[in-house]
């Protein structure tokens, strides 16, 4: 199987799933780099892994649900000074792709970074 990269600019301090859960099949991540791009302020960063654990529907509208999630960080709040990257290795990502989203959240609104990811999708 071939490797792929995925990039993904992330603005802002909302929550953003960089890869989302598949239940048919997993991956492996290589590696994958964060690089800070604003010119004068560092960034923090977490990337966590998340799991729904319930969706409750409301009975008289079912237009309304409440999703209720776990988190597991793999990092949190590390910062990455302007200008720099971090690297981080398949060892300190290797999880289950079928059960959790991986997801990420930066500190600031006007925080930005470049993430390039190297994963190798399972059969």
């Amino acid at each position: 199987m071939r490797r792929q990269y995925y990039h993904i600019n992330v603005t802002g301090n909302e929550v953003t799933t960089l890869i989302e859960r598949n239940v048919k099949a997993d991956y492996d991540i290589y590696n994958m780099t964060i690089c800070n791009r604003h010119n004068t302020d560092p960034v923090a960063i977490d990337l966590f892994l998340r799991k729904r654990t319930e969706l409750r529907v409301d009975p008289n509208n079912y237009n309304q649900a409440t999703d209720t999630f776990t988190d597991i960080y793999l990092v949190h709040n590390v910062e990455i000074d302007p200008g720099n990257t971090l690297v981080l290795e398949n060892k300190e990502l290797d999880f289950d792709g079928t059960e959790f989203d991986f997801v990420t959240q930066l500190n600031n609104a006007d925080s930005t970074v470049d993430i390039v990811i190297n994963i190798k999708k399972r059969r």
